[in-house]
């Protein structure tokens, strides 16, 4: 039976995937923001989504 070694990311990577989460993160965020602004209830948004 073979024992792989865990896989290291570099720096690169780990900036990569930190920016990502952060954007991801704002993209979220920001549509409670917009849906609270909108004329249209909640759960039509939901709906259409």
């Amino acid at each position: 039976m073979k024992v792989k070694t865990a896989r290291k990311i570099g720096l690169l990577t780990a900036t990569s995937i930190s920016i990502s989460s952060v954007i991801g993160i704002g993209i979220f965020f920001k549509n409670f923001t917009v849906l609270g602004a909108q004329a249209v209830p909640e759960t039509d948004t939901f709906a259409f989504w």
